[in-house]
């Protein structure tokens, strides 16, 4: 009688330094293939850059403000 782990394990004939590599390639080709993805910025995307370096802007200028009444205060 044969056991059937036996008949259907063809997948362990694979060195796992081979089937690493596989795994390797692939997370490598899928994440390049995410990136390529994210390089046009849309206008959604480039609004809110102008946004967060507005508000960056101002919190600067409220920091700057800031050290102006500090040092009259000193």
């Amino acid at each position: 009688m044969k056991n059937a782990n036996t008949e259907n394990n063809h997948s362990d004939n694979r060195s796992p330094r081979i089937t690493s590599a596989l795994f390797a390639l692939l997370f490598a080709l899928g994440g390049g293939a995410a990136l390529t993805g994210c390089d046009d910025d849309g206008p959604a995307e480039e609004a809110g850059e102008e946004i967060d370096e507005a508000v960056e802007d101002a919190g600067d200028a409220m920091e700057d403000a800031g050290d102006e009444v500090e040092e009259e205060i000193d």
